[in-house]
C-alpha cells in the first residue's frame, strides 16, 4: 500500500518525467520540421524557377506549381517530424527510465502502483502513457475499490 507521502512523491515524478519526455520529444519534431520546411521549399521554387525559364511554364502555372508542391511536401514533413518526435520521446525515456526505476525501488514501490498513480495524474496524451504498464479497466475497477 502506498502511503500519502509516497504517492505525492511519485505524483511529482511522474509529472517530472512526462515533462522531460515532452521536451524532448517537442524539440525533435520542431527541428526536423524546421529543417525540412527549409530543405524543401529551396529545391522546389529552383525547379519552378528553371522550367519557368525554359517557358515550359507560364508564372500563374508556375506559382500553382510551387503552392501545390509546397502543400505536398508539408505534409511529407510533418510526418517526418511526428516519426522524429516518436524517437525523441523514446530516446528521452532511456534516460528517465533509469531515475524512476531507482526511485521506485529506493521507496520499495512496485512499477503497477506507479502506473496507476500516473494515471490519475498524467493526461490522456501524455507521453509517458505509452511506457507504463497500466492494469486493464477491470484490474482498475477493483484497485479503486479497495481504496
Amino acid at each position: 500500500m502506498v502511503t500519502q507521502d509516497q504517492r505525492q512523491e511519485l505524483k511529482h515524478l511522474a509529472e517530472t518525467a512526462n515533462e522531460k519526455l515532452a521536451k524532448a520529444g517537442t524539440g525533435s519534431a520542431e527541428q526536423s520540421f524546421g529543417l525540412g520546411c527549409a530543405l524543401v521549399v529551396v529545391p522546389l521554387g529552383i525547379a519552378v524557377f528553371i522550367l519557368y525559364i525554359f517557358g515550359a511554364l507560364n508564372l500563374i502555372m508556375g506559382i500553382i506549381c510551387l503552392v501545390g508542391g509546397i502543400l505536398g511536401l508539408i505534409g511529407v514533413v510533418t510526418f517526418i517530424s511526428s516519426q522524429a518526435r516518436a524517437r525523441g520521446i523514446s530516446h528521452a525515456y532511456k534516460e528517465v527510465e533509469p531515475e524512476i526505476t531507482a526511485t521506485l525501488e529506493q521507496a520499495g514501490i512496485s512499477s503497477q502502483e506507479f502506473a496507476l498513480v500516473a494515471d490519475e495524474v498524467l493526461p490522456t496524451d501524455a507521453p509517458l502513457r505509452a511506457y507504463l504498464s497500466l492494469p486493464q479497466e477491470q484490474d482498475k475497477i477493483q484497485t479503486q475499490e479497495e481504496l
